[in-house]
């Protein structure tokens, strides 16, 4: 938590607590880019892309559990997470979900919980 200082109706300063929120690197972590997972430092975009020009992007949060007994890594709801994203995505482009999965190898994992 980081302290930061904000003012309350009355005018007053106040020290609240904040989350710090974590940042990757470019040495770190890993995107969905051009039809294939690579590594952060690879997913380059030209400013006059048009996703960031006029907010045609798509986003989708999977959460996942690593199971260090089983040694698996546990997706919750994956399936679901793809279909909502691909929906998503179907308003600006077309893409079937079967291509999309094929293309995924991340797909491929398990999804059943422990």
């Amino acid at each position: 938590m980081t302290q930061i200082e904000t003012s309350t109706s009355d005018g007053q300063t106040a020290k609240v607590e904040a989350p710090k929120l974590p940042v990757l690197s470019l040495d770190e972590g890993y995107a969905y880019f051009d039809g294939r997972i690579v590594p952060m430092s690879e997913a380059k975009v030209s400013v006059a892309t048009h996703a960031l020009n006029y907010g045609t992007a798509c986003f989708e949060g999977i959460r996942g559990y690593w199971n260090a007994k089983h040694e698996q890594l546990y997706l919750l709801k994956l399936r679901e997470h793809y279909e909502r994203s691909l929906r998503s995505q179907l308003m600006t482009c077309a893409v079937s979900l079967s291509n999309w999965f094929e293309s995924m190898s991340i797909a491929r994992m398990p999804t059943c919980a422990p």
